[in-house]
């Protein structure tokens, strides 16, 4: 004993020697790497912070994050891919037709009503002989009449998102009869001399070389050169686009044009209408 060392009793004495007799304690191998890790990552808490004590778990929790991490992605492209094969709405189905239509290159007559039903699709040129017509719609949503025109089918506006839709008109009459399903949709209608854009309206158009005249009956359309140039022609007016690029002209609504498209809501008025929903 050292003379420093206060007196033991004997029971204070062998609870020392026991003590002593103990062996040193070795780190566990796991905890050592795992503290190797957190060292080497910067992880290792302040000295006296009651979360050094969590060391050993932190390891395990870092590797348990990794699915949700994998998962997450994984289950938003998922809802992504659901979401683009729902969206698609319905298509184009021909429901008049009177003389010759030709679809991409291929020759149609009236009397062959499936086989132009089957060819007409979003994306197909049409050149409808000299006094042909073409009818085609999607019930409660959209119905479209070419007359002796040269021109090609929309596609669908799709359910939720991507609801606008577009054609050409190179030359002939297109008339456009929206429903109440086509509410919140957008079809633009491009020429050689401008764009038609409609939102839900009873509106022609007519395009042959002296530039495009369109015509509103009911509604609203939008009509400029380009998309940055439109200006509203109200029911019961008409605006003239001129091939040579003069300053537009808007003016009442030619009378033969207005009753075509009379004839035409009352041959399809009910088609377009009725709703599918």
């Amino acid at each position: 004993m050292s003379p420093n060392e206060p007196e033991l009793t004997s029971e204070e004495a062998r609870a020392r020697d026991a003590v002593r007799a103990l062996g040193g304690v070795k780190a566990d191998a796991a905890f050592r790497e795992r503290l190797r890790a957190d060292f080497i990552e910067g992880c290792l808490a302040e000295a006296g912070d009651e979360s050094s004590a969590a060391l050993p778990e932190r390891a395990p929790r870092r590797g348990g994050w990794r699915w949700p991490r994998i998962l997450v992605p994984a289950f938003a492209a998922a809802l992504l891919l659901l979401a683009l094969a729902t969206n698609r709405g319905p298509e184009f189905a021909v429901v008049d037709v009177s003389g010759a239509v030709t679809v991409d290159g291929q020759v149609y007559d009236s009397g062959d009503r499936a086989g132009l039903a089957a060819a007409v699709r979003s994306g197909s040129r049409l050149e409808l002989a000299e006094g042909s017509s073409l009818a085609v719609a999607i019930p409660g949503k959209l119905v479209i009449e070419l007359v002796s025109a040269t021109a090609t089918v929309p596609a669908s506006p799709g359910r939720w998102i991507g609801r606008s839709t577009e054609s050409r008109l190179e030359s002939g009459e297109i008339r456009i009869l929206t429903g109440p399903d086509f509410r919140g949709d957008r079809y633009d209608v491009e020429t050689p001399d401008g764009l038609i854009r409609v939102t839900g309206t009873l509106v022609s158009a007519v395009r042959d070389e002296g530039g495009t005249c369109v015509c509103v009956r009911h509604g609203t359309a939008q009509v400029g050169r380009s998309a940055d140039e439109l200006a509203p022609v109200p029911p019961g007016k008409r605006m003239v686009l001129y091939a040579d690029r003069r300053e537009p002209l808007l003016t009442e609504i030619a009378p033969p044009h207005e009753q075509y498209l009379l004839d035409f809501e009352a041959r399809h008025g009910e088609r377009a209408l009725g709703s599918t929903r």
